[in-house]
């Protein structure tokens, strides 16, 4: 029995000779790391060296940044927005400025702004772009199958000779008209 627990210890000290030590994985993990970014490296560059992706990289991504210096030196933080939004900014930004703090406005449906507004405007009637531009304010989207509580709204959003107007709602009975003309749309 000695001479086998001596056989048994020294198999063992043998294996822990030949595992990888710690350090050893930690290197090799690395180098498969940094070959691992050779090889993305490479594959992009051919990627892009294809003439139909390298015009899409430079019109789309580089493009930008060779306007960026020029935009930064010419336009304000607002005339930059404006450029890139649009009407999605513009139209917020005005129901914003028109109204109170305190105001409760009730935004028209999608087919509502398809059929009677310009056809430039595009998704500034949803509740959600407000909010992406100007913080938590008082927007309701009107759903004809949702049961929403619609007697607290102070304005609401119109469209007329494709243009959007801002509409008070100072009774029931003007409410009532403004929900007539949101149902026609449907």
């Amino acid at each position: 029995m000695g001479r086998k627990s001596r056989k048994s210890k020294r198999k063992k000290q043998a294996q822990k000779k030949t595992s990888p030590t710690p350090r050893t994985s930690e290197q090799a993990s690395f180098f498969k790391q940094f070959l691992l970014a050779i090889l993305s490296i490479v594959v992009l560059y051919l990627f892009f060296s294809i003439p139909y992706y390298n015009r899409w990289l430079t019109g789309r991504i580089f493009g930008y940044y060779q306007q960026l210096s020029h935009q930064l030196e010419t336009m304000q933080v607002e005339r930059r927005i404006v450029e890139r939004e649009g009407y999605d900014y513009l139209i917020p930004k005005m129901i914003d400025e028109q109204t109170p703090d305190s105001a409760i406005i009730l935004l028209p449906p999608q087919s509502y702004v398809k059929n009677h507004c310009s056809k430039r405007f595009y998704q500034w009637h949803h509740a959600n772009w407000n909010y992406y531009y100007f913080g938590p304010g008082h927007y309701i989207n009107y759903d004809p199958q949702a049961n929403q509580d619609l007697s607290q709204l102070t304005h609401s959003v119109m469209c007329q000779e494709g243009k959007i107007q801002l509409v008070p709602i100072d009774s029931p009975d003007r409410l009532q008209m403004v929900l007539s003309e949101f149902e026609k749309s449907e």
